[in-house]
């Protein structure tokens, strides 16, 4: 992942600030320093979730902290103005931002994929057995699908007690990527004030549903 060449489009520029106008007045916001932009865009390279964009800059990223947990707010342009990039401009406009939430949920979960679930999934769950169901959540198991190999599927069906599950479930459109002990949600419509303050809630009342790792 890049770190931004330029600057985000009016239009959005405008709704980005509304969404850090939301966090700055309901939680403990601080920017992190530039300096330390080249080792978060790195970190994030572990997560899928933004593979299937043309590409990422990181534009911004702030912690958020909501005693006693802190999270990472990104947001993160996929696209760009290419008229503004042919004139050679010193900013570019970027397009198409989208916001992100990070957290440390204290316990490895291993690789991890939940996302809606599609009539195409089902189908292929027939001929294919890759998804994990839970029979201590059904509801969830019917809206959401997730993935992990199946060396990880005991751990996963040990860690993801039926509070971690309910957590998830009473949100819609959520895409989740775990990474070991990171968690990493979004939606898949662009940066907007109400999904940020849904992530928001969203992302903080997940670790007090897992129990911690020793040590």
């Amino acid at each position: 992942m890049k770190v931004d060449t330029g600057v985000l489009i009016p239009e959005y520029e405008e709704i980005y600030q509304q969404c850090l106008d939301f966090l700055s007045e309901n939680y403990d916001v601080s920017r992190i320093v530039r300096q330390d932009f080249e080792k978060i865009s790195a970190f994030l390279d572990d997560f899928y979730l933004f593979k299937p964009y043309k590409m990422n800059q990181l534009i911004d990223a702030y912690f958020v902290k909501h005693i006693p947990q802190r999270a990472l707010y990104c947001v993160v342009a996929t696209d760009r103005d290419e008229e503004s990039a042919a004139e050679g401009e010193e900013e570019v406009l970027l397009t198409d931002p989208y916001q992100f939430f990070l957290i440390d949920l204290r316990t490895d979960m291993g690789k991890v994929l939940i996302r809606p679930e599609t009539i195409g999934d089902k189908i292929f769950e027939v001929l294919i057995e890759q998804e994990v169901d839970f029979d201590i959540h059904p509801e969830f198991s019917r809206k959401y699908y997730l993935y992990t190999d199946s060396d990880n599927q005991p751990r996963v069906r040990r860690k993801m007690n039926r509070e971690f599950l309910d957590v998830i479930y009473r949100y819609d459109d959520l895409v989740i990527q775990i990474v070991k002990n990171f968690m990493m949600v979004k939606r898949l419509q662009r940066i907007n004030r109400e999904d940020c303050e849904e992530l928001a809630e969203f992302i903080f009342s997940v670790p007090r549903t897992l129990k911690k790792d020793e040590g």
